[in-house]
């Protein structure tokens, strides 16, 4: 009897493993995850690091070569334009000059005695022409050596700071070689680097807002405006430059290559429109669609929509799309008409 018994148990046991496992799993429901819409949410600022720039600069140099024997200035001093900067010594180039315009006086008067002697036939015509060249070409030297006094001395073309001193005195300069660097620091610039993308948007002044930050001082933005950008891209990054001006304040020693944020925000007509992610996004021909997601049904749905620009973050939705709808952002693959759905937030709550 106790035999049977357990036979009895062990086959209901294996009966029930059976009938267990002749049952259908149930069908995986997808994670993906969700953004909803929300134009006036959507903050369109674009940050970039910067640096800062002089608005203007140059490296002076004397146009004649000699000897530098005086130079007043050192680096970080401020000079207003016309104040001199450096002077070679002057006693050579004196007395070219000398020279030269006692050989242009003797030339004035030979021209003079000979054009007297042409009247009164006494020279030929051709004696009167040679004398005529000897003048001019004595005139040439003398302006030439009076040109070349005033080139023994730089003067400051403009207000700026004494940004570095290349030379000190008694240096034999040679003309061209870089004596001084000066720069204008009564407006900056402001240049970043822009990607290929957003390069429209910066084309267009009037669309967008731009300030900058310093590191030291975060909480005080100084506002920008638009100067030029390059061309060219940078052959490694592939971005283009992009270049802001701003008026130095007057408080604060900011100097060329200090670093800066710069912070580019699109005006109100430009944001009003959603933003979403190219791999949210579905072609089908020519038509681009999203899977739109129903709070209700907990299912998807495909809709076509309109793009508009195309942006660093993503593109932007015209139409097609009503604010507060839930988009699949991730996760679109292995989707499908009316497919049931699961948020990959809800997952992670439920955890």
């Amino acid at each position: 009897m106790l035999k049977q018994s357990l036979v009895l148990f062990v086959s209901l046991v294996l009966l029930g493993c059976s009938s267990s496992n002749d049952e259908p799993p149930l069908p995986a429901v997808p994670v993906v995850r969700l953004l909803q819409l929300d134009p006036e949410a959507i903050v369109a600022e674009r940050y970039f690091p910067a640096r800062i720039e002089a608005s203007r600069a140059a490296n002076l140099s004397f146009q004649v070569p000699g000897k530098l024997v005086h130079i007043p200035v050192i680096k970080g001093d401020k000079i207003e334009e016309g104040s001199l900067i450096a002077r070679l010594e002057q006693t050579d180039y004196q007395l070219l000059l000398e020279s030269a315009r006692v050989s242009f006086e003797k030339a004035e008067r030979d021209l003079r005695r000979l054009q007297q002697l042409h009247q009164q036939n006494h020279v030929s015509q051709a004696q009167l022409d040679e004398a005529r060249t000897a003048y001019d070409r004595a005139k040439v030297e003398k302006d030439r050596a009076g040109q070349n006094l005033i080139y023994t001395e730089i003067f400051a073309p403009y207000d700026a700071i004494i940004a570095d001193r290349m030379m000190e005195n008694f240096t034999q300069v040679s003309a061209g070689t870089p004596v001084v660097r000066i720069q204008d620091l009564s407006r900056l610039e402001v240049e970043i680097a822009v990607p290929e993308i957003l390069l429209p948007e910066v084309e267009d002044p009037n669309g967008y807002t731009v300030t900058a930050t310093l590191p030291s001082l975060p909480e005080r933005p100084f506002d920008l405006s638009f100067k030029e950008y390059s061309t060219e891209p940078n052959p490694r990054s592939r971005t283009y430059r992009v270049t802001f001006e701003m008026d130095n304040p007057g408080d604060l020693r900011l100097l060329p290559g200090m670093s800066a944020t710069v912070k580019v925000a699109l005006k109100p007509n430009d944001v009003q429109r959603p933003i979403l992610p190219l791999h949210a996004l579905l072609g089908q021909g020519e038509q681009t669609q999203v899977f739109v997601y129903s709070p209700e049904t907990e299912t998807v749905s495909l809709r076509q929509v309109e793009l508009g620009r195309l942006l660093a973050d993503g593109i932007e939705i015209v139409s097609g799309i009503d604010k507060g709808e839930w988009v699949v952002a991730a996760g679109t693959g292995f989707l499908s008409e009316g497919m049931r759905v699961r948020s990959d937030r809800e997952l992670k709550e439920s955890r």
